[in-house]
């Protein structure tokens, strides 16, 4: 029996460790010829999915940067290189990857493979639009290629993006090139507490049009404690205050007082130390959902979310784009009642995590109008579901 990590309790048969592409699509081969499942669920998203099969592979493979070329803004990396790897390889470059809410030993490949982002995306896109090109070992053990290091390198079905959020059901990420960014000098964040959530469903265009048009901006409230929104602008001092001064405008237009507004001025890396900070509640609570929604209703969905949850979840947003995280320590009734609140609001729903007593409820859901397309997307590229089989809910109990 294996001493590796195991997923949902369920510890891997065997660990096959290979140094590079032609060791993964052999031993990617190896096991479909014997049937035998191949299973990666990260290091942060292992309660995504149902519980893999009794008898499955791990397949451990080298990270790190293979290079960065710092006059073209891209970097190029193996799919298993920890983010606290990424942070320490750019930190003396005066560049950056756009990419927060993760914790450090989560690798790029699993931010890739699920989809995570934060609150940077307002500025630089989600995880797809920083992702250049990438490879991988499909099913079959064949080494797929996709994308460049430019954005238009793009014909026919988009590989690329296909694999960004396929939960290692398609394939299993080798290489990934990314897309960098300066650092931008000085930061100035704003909480405004209280803040109703609201307001943005219906005002959120003129911010984002306006000369207040924030670096970021997120919505947070833990138990007990006020909802409260973060805003950010980022730039030189002048092109900070100017977006400080377009706040101001745009809150007294919705009629918010501005009297007292908690500012401050941080350093680029002080910045991503508080944002992560409000992401740690992840990975202590027993039970995370993610929720999208329509952005026009994040702040109307909030409050009704609010009501059931009360007193004993945190809910962390990003209200310009749809997206609600909700959790906490939960029994299985009060994870019922948040799941009938949710099924009522959200267009798509994620557990990462569920309570340990509820193995029934559902992981991921409504159903999706693309669930036909991807189930046969499955078949092409893993025509014997050997990878991640129990998280495809096109083509699992789910």
């Amino acid at each position: 029996m294996s001493s590796a990590p195991s997923i949902q309790s369920v510890p891997p048969s065997r660990v096959i460790t290979v140094a590079d592409g032609h060791e993964l699509a052999e031993a990617v081969r190896a096991c479909g010829e014997s049937g035998q499942a191949i299973c990666d669920y990260g290091n942060g998203c292992g309660g995504l999915g149902h519980a893999p099969p009794s008898d499955y592979v791990r397949i451990e493979m080298p990270g790190g940067v293979i290079a960065h070329d710092r006059a073209d803004f891209t970097l190029r990396v193996r799919a298993a290189t920890t983010i606290a790897e990424l942070r320490r390889t750019l930190q003396t470059t005066g560049q950056f990857l756009p990419l927060d809410g993760l914790h450090d030993q989560q690798t790029i490949g699993e931010a890739v493979a699920h989809n995570l982002y934060g609150t940077l995306r307002l500025s630089y896109g989600a995880l797809r639009d920083l992702l250049l090109g990438l490879s991988f070992v499909d099913g079959t053990g064949r080494r797929v290629r996709a994308g460049g290091r430019t954005v238009k390198n793009v014909a026919g079905l988009d590989l690329v993006r296909l694999m960004v959020g396929s939960m290692n059901t398609l394939g299993l990420l080798e290489e990934l090139t990314l897309r960098t960014y300066p650092q931008p000098p000085g930061i100035t964040q704003i909480a405004l507490v209280d803040f109703d959530p609201t307001l943005l469903d219906e005002h959120a265009n003129a911010l984002l049009t306006g000369n207040g048009a924030p670096w970021y901006l997120d919505w947070h409230n833990a138990p007990n404690e006020t909802g409260t929104l973060h805003i950010a602008y980022a730039g030189s001092s002048a092109a900070r205050n100017a977006g400080c001064a377009g706040l101001i405008k745009w809150l007294k237009s919705v009629g918010w007082p501005t009297d007292h507004l908690d500012s401050r001025d941080v350093s680029p890396q002080e910045d991503e130390a508080i944002r992560n900070a409000r992401r740690t509640w992840r990975q202590s609570a027993e039970a995370v959902v993610k929720l999208i929604v329509p952005p026009a209703q994040t702040g109307a969905t909030l409050a009704r979310l609010g009501e059931p949850a009360r007193g004993e979840c945190t809910l962390n947003a990003l209200p310009i784009h749809g997206v609600i995280h909700m959790g906490g320590s939960v029994s299985l009734n009060r994870a019922r009642r948040w799941h009938q609140a949710i099924e009522e609001s959200a267009a798509l729903w994620l557990w990462f995590k569920r309570p340990q007593d509820s193995p029934k409820l559902p992981s991921i859901g409504p159903r999706q109008n693309d669930w036909p397309m991807l189930g046969r997307i499955k078949q092409e590229f893993d025509p014997k579901h050997i990878l991640n089989p129990a998280r495809t809910p096109w083509a699992s109990s789910d």
